[in-house]
């Protein structure tokens, strides 16, 4: 698995030739409208009332250019009036803003520190397709044919991902196959049926190899000898026999655990719903779907938290750590992150 963050950062790279242009136009921006006290005053109250949070100075070249656009288009917003921007570069900058936004709202939510889980990837990385493919089909020749670049990386890791990326949505009970065939072919049409039997292929096979492992010793009793005991008049050398009968037995009766999970009608959508507390509550009901759940949902989407994914610096050890050996730094990195 990469690390979303590296790879949404490097599709975004393939776009630097139009972020040096909408670069170019900010720089204008300020040089012309920002001289006057009054202006710096307008402009310090529309970015107090932004959405976004400001910069830190060691953010990332194409965040701090999304920032500064965004803040420009605010302020043209605030004071309409003003003559701030040709009409050409405000198509311009409204146009790299969209782009921009999707790779930043995915990048915020997949490095969270909440710790999202895994199975919010999935639609995280879909609104970035759906967007390039958006404005890569737009009459804007010039700039639409620049996306393409982008639209290449991002095929390419989508090809190699998609199974990983998908598998998680299944155990969204909000969502199941439904969500993912609902995507898959509004994107490919019929293409999308091999991506969608790669996907099932992959949920059967995990749900197997999880079915293998019920009933199985949890102590190793392989090298200890087993007395004859007699019972009924007969010896009984082994049990081996009698625990596989069980096992079975139990495999029998889960074979149908998820089919029946997944022909369950879809929980209503809730913004308070928890999806760990309701594999907790369903449990008993899906014992060993319950298991996948708990480890499928853990996989994280990134190796940073949001801040240090925005950073150009990255991950930073504080300085009463920096004469430690590498093993204690990274135990107290780790027992830092499991206790958030």
């Amino acid at each position: 698995m990469a690390c979303l963050d590296d790879v949404l950062n490097s599709i975004v790279s393939k776009w630097q030739p139009m972020l040096n242009l909408a670069g170019d136009i900010l720089d204008r921006f300020i040089q012309t409208h920002m001289s006057s006290p009054l202006a710096k005053q307008q402009l310090i109250k529309v970015i107090t009332n932004m959405k976004l949070k400001c910069l830190g100075e060691d953010a990332k070249w194409w965040h701090k250019i999304y920032f500064g656009l965004e803040v420009l288009l605010d302020f043209k917003k605030a004071f309409p009036s003003k003559e701030l921007l040709p009409a050409e570069d405000t198509k311009t900058v409204e146009y790299v803003c969209k782009i921009l936004w999707a790779f930043y709202h995915a990048v915020e939510v997949i490095s969270g520190t909440v710790c999202p889980t895994a199975n919010m990837y999935f639609n995280e990385l879909w609104m970035v397709r759906a967007t390039l493919e958006e404005q890569a089909s737009t009459d804007y020749t010039e700039l639409s044919s620049m996306v393409w670049e982008m639209q290449k990386a991002f095929d390419e890791f989508w090809q190699n991902s998609y199974v990983w990326l998908s598998v998680p949505v299944v155990f969204y009970p909000r969502f199941k196959i439904a969500f993912i065939k609902f995507c898959l072919e509004q994107a490919f049409g019929s293409k999308a049926t091999k991506h969608l039997s790669a996907m099932s292929c992959t949920i059967h096979e995990l749900f197997l190899e999880y079915c293998s492992s019920v009933g199985k010793p949890s102590v190793d009793t392989s090298n200890c000898e087993t007395p004859d005991v007699e019972v009924g008049g007969f010896y009984s050398y082994s049990l081996e026999d009698w625990d596989e009968h069980i096992n079975a037995q139990i495999r029998s009766q889960v074979s149908t655990e998820l089919t029946t999970y997944l022909d369950d009608g879809l929980v209503p959508r809730d913004d308070d719903f928890d999806i760990l507390n309701w594999w907790m509550s369903n449990a008993t009901k899906y014992p060993i779907l319950s298991v996948m759940a708990r480890d499928i949902l853990a996989m994280p989407g990134s190796a940073v938290q949001c801040e240090a994914a925005l950073s150009s610096e990255g991950p930073v050890i504080n300085k009463q750590w920096s004469k430690l050996n590498i093993n204690a730094i990274e135990a107290l990195v780790c027992i830092r992150e499991w206790i958030k």
